[in-house]
């Protein structure tokens, strides 16, 4: 079995499965280090942003880089009366909302430009990732007695 990469161009490429990709942490202090990124395709992205790398040592080589949680970030008008100057606001949207994945390797030539957000702007962000891994973990955690449930009391099930 292989694994998929991206290529420079954007085609797939193949890794052998003895060649692996392993991922340098980026956190700080064990939270997150945001980041936002500007793609080709003129998108803004908050994410956690991560570098994968192939081979070890002087042969390490970076491959691609990785979006952790990416949400895109779009400034909406909205009706403020009591402060018309800010009428603005950043609505967070998922990055791809059909994938199940949180993490998304994307090919370095697909990045314009890397940049640091607004601590206010960061933790807004860190906020909403919280929420949705509680709600994942909550989910989780019925799914699983659930199972436990069909398997200790198959007949109340």
């Amino acid at each position: 079995m292989y694994r998929r990469r991206w290529g420079s161009a954007g085609q797939n490429q193949h890794l052998p499965p003895f060649l692996f990709c392993a991922i340098l942490e980026k956190t700080i202090g064990g939270f997150m280090n945001s980041s936002i990124v500007i793609l080709k395709s003129g998108e803004q992205i908050i994410c956690e942003l991560k570098e994968a790398y192939e081979g070890e040592g002087e042969d390490k080589k970076g491959v691609c880089l990785v979006m952790i949680h990416p949400y895109v970030l779009e400034l909406v008008q909205v009706n403020n009366q009591d402060n018309p100057q800010q009428d603005l606001q950043v609505k967070f949207s998922r990055w791809c909302p059909y994938a199940i994945d949180s993490q998304f390797r994307i090919p370095y030539d697909s990045v314009v430009a890397i940049g640091t957000p607004d601590a206010g702007l960061e933790q807004a962000y860190v906020a909403k990732v919280e929420q949705v891994k509680q709600a994942n973990e909550t989910e989780n955690v019925k799914q699983q007695q659930e199972e436990i449930n069909k398997v200790v009391n198959p007949e109340v099930v």
